[in-house]
């Protein structure tokens, strides 16, 4: 099912915008359910694919990973990566366990 979101990215800018995330929660049911899920040292990822044409990003940071004030600069770090690389990703819903 298409996304009926506007393009995340107009004019070519690197914006983080609301339709480049995950927001809700069916939307990371979905991804989980339907993802492929790899595993590193420090994070969890799964990918599902989209539809819509551009790719979104949704973030989780555990207690395990630390105090607040840890979970926040893991999720702010990986928020500027994606929103530097996003125009060269294909068409998937990214999904990051910290």
């Amino acid at each position: 099912m298409p996304c009926p979101c506007p393009e995340p990215n107009p004019k070519g800018t690197a914006r983080f915008t609301k339709a480049a995330r995950l927001r809700h929660r069916q939307e990371f049911l979905r991804a989980q359910a339907q993802g492929k899920r790899f595993h590193t040292r420090h994070f969890g990822v799964t990918l599902a694919p989209m539809a819509a044409g551009h790719p979104r990003l949704g973030l989780v940071a555990t207690r395990r990973m630390g105090k607040a004030v840890q979970r926040n600069r893991v999720k702010r770090l990986l928020r500027e990566f994606f929103r530097r690389h996003q125009t060269g990703l294909p068409a998937f819903d990214l999904v990051i366990m910290a």
